[in-house]
């Protein structure tokens, strides 16, 4: 879906799979670089399912995340994500 967010799905237990349509909350302020959004929201997926165990809540954070990653060109170094990301990344729920 690009810019618009996700679709993300999960299979309960019991059998019945649910399918949301997750955007992000801030857009981004100007597509600069997607390379490495998909491992922004690999990690960002991960560390916030296995810390509240919330699919649809890691899935919401990890867009989120990736979405602020696309502002920038290149890697992202400390300060740009200490500036950046982190004062979202603790928020984003």
């Amino acid at each position: 879906l690009g810019q618009h967010g996700v679709l993300s799905g999960i299979r309960r237990a019991n059998g019945r799979v649910e399918v949301r349509k997750l955007s992000p909350q801030i857009p981004a302020r100007a597509v600069k670089d997607i390379i490495g959004c998909g491992d922004a929201f690999g990690a960002a997926f991960v560390v916030h399912y296995l810390t509240h165990g919330d699919f649809f809540g890691a899935s919401r954070f990890a867009t989120q995340i990736a979405t602020l990653n696309t502002n920038f060109i290149g890697s992202l170094t400390r300060d740009k994500f200490e500036k950046e990301i982190q004062p979202y990344a603790n928020t984003a729920t």
